[in-house]
């Protein structure tokens, strides 16, 4: 997690979290993991306990008990628990972020204080990519099939499912992880959102109802020098259901 902590944009995604989330029976797993990452820094700098509770108050609106700071920075106790910890630029990453932005969510059960992390798809090939990304992370997946087939030309749908903190996290706040990511790692992300949301015809098209999504997958090409343009938002489909917008 230090390795993490190292990134700017890490950092600024981790207080942003500690500092809009509620508490959840204890105290919100990035709170702490904010402080201890935080304080740990901070005690390398020779502050006292007291002067890092008043920081950790002043830039979270959080004060953890001393005897909490103690345990943390002499290693007796760490907030960070079972997390499955990985580096979060490793190309793996983006392309898991991607997919599930394309064809999954994200989602934290608040009373069993887990972070579900699904992807949906009726093409089992695709299901193996996202499973092999994650076994890459050291993780262990679940899959089931969410949707039998209907008729004989119906693929039916897969769901794979994973618990991750962390990558909720990043999930929550994508714009920002992509502004700040590596560029193997901005062109993994682009790889993904194709899959999920692209089109190859008589040009390359990338379509989706999330205009933030589009504008963010618009600064990625940007980044590359990619020539492409945008429109949409589009008029509501008649059904009611929006058709977003268009990236070529």
């Amino acid at each position: 997690m230090l390795k993490n902590w190292a990134h700017p944009v890490f950092r600024k995604i981790l207080r942003a979290e500690a500092r809009s989330t509620k508490d959840v029976k204890n105290v919100n797993i990035f709170k702490r993991i904010y402080c201890f990452l935080r304080g740990l820094e901070l005690r390398n700098k020779g502050l006292s306990y007291g002067e890092i509770r008043r920081i950790l108050r002043d830039e979270i609106g959080y004060t953890p008990p001393k005897s909490t700071v103690s345990d943390w920075l002499n290693g007796r106790k760490t907030p960070i628990g079972k997390i499955r910890v990985f580096d979060v630029y490793k190309p793996e990453v983006g392309l898991i972020l991607s997919m599930v932005l394309s064809d999954g969510n994200e989602r934290f059960k608040r009373h069993q204080l887990e972070y579900k992390i699904r992807f949906y798809n009726t093409n089992i090939d695709y299901i193996e990519i996202f499973k092999k990304a994650f076994e890459k992370l050291g993780f262990s997946t679940y899959i089931r099939r969410k949707r039998r087939r209907r008729t004989a030309f119906d693929k039916g749908e897969w769901r794979l499912s994973v618990d991750s903190a962390l990558l909720y996290l990043l999930l929550k706040h994508y714009d920002k992880y992509v502004a700040g990511a590596p560029d193997e790692a901005g062109k993994v992300l682009l790889k993904g959102l194709w899959l999920g949301d692209g089109h190859i015809g008589r040009g390359v098209f990338f379509y989706n109802t999330d205009l933030k999504l589009t504008r963010t997958v618009s600064k990625l090409l940007r980044r590359f020098e990619v020539k492409h343009s945008i429109q949409g938002p589009y008029k509501p489909h008649p059904l009611g259901k929006n058709q977003g917008t268009k990236c070529m």
